[in-house]
């Protein structure tokens, strides 16, 4: 059980965010955060409180389920946290026929989550033999379950046995420089999705690579119109990025990998 931060300290961070990104930006999506928070406070904020439990976490003794945002919050220090959006997971009997169907060389690729959360993403990559799989979450208390799942995981199916999560803001996150699958389900919103994608294609510019987006609920897709990632499939639910020069002709792909519904903002 961990102690809800006061609701000044929530306050405070809102006007950092404010400093950061300007009070347009940060006002809505920071207001009502910080009014949710308030009206929870005199009671204990569980982290960790399941909402939603499947077969998954029964099936390998991890915790995955969905959490209380607002107590996650407390847990947040980061200006981004006004543009974050609420942990969700993905369904394993979707995910991975998505990735399968990219048909990659697995080995030589880098599988990188952004907005990670407990990891389960994680853990169903590491049923294909990448080369690493690496984990970014902002959100301590997130992270913190996520590295214990990595360490129960069991599953023998799992073909990738380097996984790690780590503790950093993706805006700050130094790329690795292999090849790259970069997954994002719908983590955070334009402003840190312009930051990033930025960040990414210096990278990629400084030491040239393959990088596939993997974007899913791609709400901000429109942020890629500046960036040289180009949409190589695009589905219900679904949209693949590459910073390939040679394009896939014109492929769009009907997929069934529509997922659990929007992370709120």
């Amino acid at each position: 059980m961990k102690k809800a931060i006061p609701a000044r300290g929530l306050w405070q961070r809102y006007r950092r965010s404010a400093v950061r990104y300007g009070v347009r930006s940060a006002s809505w999506h920071g207001l009502i955060r910080c009014i949710q928070f308030s009206l929870r406070l005199g009671r204990p904020a569980i982290v960790g409180e399941k909402l939603v439990q499947d077969d998954f976490d029964t099936a390998w003794g991890v915790d995955t389920a969905h959490t209380d945002e607002v107590a996650d919050l407390a847990t947040i220090d980061s200006p981004n946290w006004v543009h974050g959006r609420v942990y969700q997971t993905i369904s394993s009997w979707r995910a991975l026929p998505l990735f399968r169907s990219l048909a990659l060389p697995w080995e030589e690729f880098v599988f990188l989550d952004l907005g990670s959360g407990k990891g389960k993403m994680l853990l169903l990559a590491a049923e294909l033999p990448f080369r690493r799989i690496v984990g970014v979450e902002y959100c301590r208390s997130l992270h913190d379950v996520a590295v214990r799942n990595i360490q129960n995981y069991k599953n023998p199916a799992r073909r990738c046995l380097d996984v790690t999560s780590t503790y950093a803001d993706a805006t700050r996150y130094p790329f690795p420089t292999d090849p790259l699958v970069v997954f994002m389900f719908n983590p955070f919103g334009p402003p840190v999705m312009r930051l990033v994608l930025e960040r990414l294609s210096e990278s990629v510019r400084s030491s040239p690579r393959r990088v596939l987006i993997v974007y899913v609920n791609p709400v901000h897709s429109e942020e890629f119109a500046r960036t040289p990632f180009v949409s190589i499939v695009r589905g219900e639910g679904v949209a693949v990025f590459e910073n390939s020069e040679r394009r896939r002709g014109d492929l769009t792909r009907t997929t069934d990998e529509s997922d659990e519904p929007a992370r709120p903002g």
